[in-house]
């Protein structure tokens, strides 16, 4: 096909600078601060060997030219007036530039199910641009065992967003059918046309108050709400949600001198711009004038959506006209018209705000020779959050052997005009439940330690933060509750850091062990036919029989992060430190990527990650 060969020893590369300025003036009863940071970061072959938007492992030619610049100006002013009150105001202004290269496999994403996805990878980016203009201002007042607090919190963000030569999706079910270039669907976006704007304006107002009714007992309680109006180039009219109102409510309580119990409860909302970005700005764009009236009727929403004169259309083919299309798509790089068989993924109008209710308790108790003990049990329970949802699929005409339904798509569905419609709509829901045990041992005598176990159940419907997942049948989200991509239902983390003591001789005197310790439950997988078995216009979502999602677990991982360091005086004031480090992970067998820093004056470079960051604590 005149594609460059695979090379599987393609390298991924990091070059990272930060910069920091700042400066503080205390002036009578007023304290201030100016404060200017930059991060540049810059990547080779970026995201090549993670796990790609479709669950799949990405080839090492799959990655991006990537290159970040966050830029941010932040000034603020803490004044005490009189014994009671305090003002703390702040403003910020930051910006934020992403730059994502196509692929040395250009064109199309290849996806082989069960096996790998190679090429041009789903997820990058287009030249997003985002800027912030945040005020925020609150008031503090102490009298007696009470202290008040309330303020206000003001955002406008600015995001332009290029879209174009992306989602360009071949999907083959299996290696054979590769090799013979059988694809099951083809999916096409047209090439892009300028950039797409959208602006956010957040206002957030919040008040709280945390009492000492006795000396062994403190309760607090505060309420927030928060709105968030769209505005600029949005291609559908978003109706603001008016009823984000999120009580607060926590408690702190003495058991005995070495023993506090805390509880607490709250209501926390997400925003638009970090819950529904990639339809707004990616596949945004789009013509809505001639949607049928079958459609309409059955999805009365899609009145709402505005009308543009520039048409970015996506086309999607399954079967065995899939072939014809993806190698005329090779040769020729034309995307035909719509025809037809345009499809479209879109936001709901009307979308609420995404919600958490989030609750737990937690027990902490002090031991012995500085040796603490905590433990926690936490819930979160996730609601309206988006899901993708074909809205041009007719109810089901038929039922399959398997007991599932059959939508003989796309001879049933409401609008023969398009393909598939994809609406991100607020039906994914989440519920965590967590406990963990954390031991800790304060720094003394040269010896700290860290651990912490954590036993846990994630189970969702299908929701994706930052990947296109869509249920399995569409009329039936209650069969893809499952546990959630993210379930880990144990993972032990234990940090110990050691030194010698100065009284040792010469030559083992302050040598630094440090080792971090990582082990964790497998990741579940989810296993598909790789063939649109329900007809539901979808080739990679049916699973086989009555199998249920994400029920394949691999295997654990245990890694261990290992350094030894020893501090060199040069000087009265300054000091060499110098030391090594391995990484193991046990999974794979292969040998340990070493890790060597230099650092003075109590700071030192990791290789890592070419920041550099202080020593002590590491």
């Amino acid at each position: 096909m005149g594609l460059p060969e695979e090379n599987p020893g393609e390298l991924y590369k990091r070059d990272a600078d930060a910069g920091l300025i700042r400066a503080d003036v205390n002036w009578g009863k007023h304290q201030l601060f100016l404060r200017y940071n930059i991060f540049d970061d810059r990547e080779e072959n970026y995201l090549a060997g993670e796990i790609g938007a479709l669950g799949l492992p990405l080839s090492p030619n799959g990655g991006a030219e990537y290159e970040l610049r966050d830029q941010a100006v932040v000034a603020g002013v803490t004044s005490v007036i009189g014994a009671r009150w305090i003002n703390e105001g702040l403003f910020q202004f930051s910006t934020t530039r992403l730059r994502s290269d196509v692929p040395r496999l250009p064109d199309f994403t290849l996806v082989v199910l069960g096996f790998a996805e190679m090429g041009n990878t789903l997820a990058y980016a287009q030249l997003p641009h985002e800027r912030r203009w945040q005020v925020r201002d609150y008031v503090g007042y102490t009298r007696g065992g009470h202290q008040f607090k309330f303020g206000i919190d003001v955002n406008h963000l600015q995001t332009s967003v290029r879209l174009g030569n992306t989602r360009r999706l071949v999907i083959f079910p299996n290696l054979a059918s590769f090799l013979a270039l059988t694809p099951a669907q083809v999916q096409l976006y047209s090439e892009g046309r300028g950039t797409i704007g959208t602006e956010w304006h957040l206002v957030g107002l919040f008040g709280q108050t945390q009492w000492q009714a006795t000396p062994r007992l403190t309760l607090s309680l505060g309420l927030r709400y928060d709105v968030e109006v769209v505005g600029g180039e949005a291609p559908v009219i978003v109706e603001t949600d008016k009823n984000n109102v999120q009580p607060r409510v926590g408690m702190a309580y003495s058991l005995t001198s070495k023993t506090v119990l805390r509880t607490g409860f709250g209501v926390f909302h997400g925003n638009y711009f970090e819950s529904y970005v990639a339809a707004v700005d990616i596949f945004g764009r789009v013509n809505f004038p001639n949607f049928s009236d079958a459609y309409v009727r059955a999805n009365p929403f899609a009145r709402k959506y505005r009308p543009r004169p520039d048409y970015n259309y996506w086309v999607v083919v399954s079967g065995p006209a899939a072939r014809e299309l993806f190698l005329d798509f090779v040769r020729t790089k034309r995307i035909p018209p719509p025809a037809g068989a345009a499809s479209l993924i879109i936001n709901r109008p009307d979308p609420p705000n995404p919600y958490a209710l989030q609750w737990g308790v937690e027990i902490q108790r002090e031991l012995w020779g500085g040796v603490s003990m905590e433990i926690e049990y936490a819930g979160v329970r996730g609601l309206k959050m988006p899901v993708a949802i074909n809205t041009n699929l007719m109810p089901a005409a038929a039922t399959l052997p398997s007991g599932k339904n059959d939508y003989q798509f796309p001879a049933r569905r409401w609008d023969p005009n398009f393909s598939t419609i994809y609406v991100l709509s607020p039906l994914g829901s989440s519920i965590y439940h967590g406990l963990t045990l954390s031991v800790r041992r304060q720094w003394a005598r040269g010896i700290g330690m860290v651990v912490n176990y954590a036993f846990s159940k994630t189970i969702d419907n299908n929701q994706g933060p930052g990947t296109f997942t869509a249920p399995e049948d569409p009329y039936r989200l209650d069969l893809d509750r499952a546990v959630s991509a993210d379930d880990l239902p144990h993972r032990v983390v234990a940090n110990v850091w050691m030194e010698a003591p100065a009284s040792w001789p010469f030559l083992f005197r302050d040598f630094q062990v440090s080792t971090i310790v990582t082990a964790e439950s497998g990741r579940v997988h989810n296993v598909t036919v790789g063939r649109d078995v329900s007809r539901d216009g979808q080739a990679f979502t049916d699973r086989p029989g009555a199998l249920g999602r994400n029920t394949y677990r691999g295997p654990k991982f245990v890694s261990v992060d290992l350094r030894v360091g020893r501090k060199v005086p040069l000087g009265e004031r300054i000091r060499m430190e110098a030391g090594g480090g391995c990484l193991q992970p046990f999974q794979s067998g292969e040998h340990p990527e070493c890790e060597y820093d230099v650092g003075i004056g109590g700071f030192r470079t990791p290789a890592a990650t070419g920041l550099w960051e202080p020593a002590e604590g590491r």
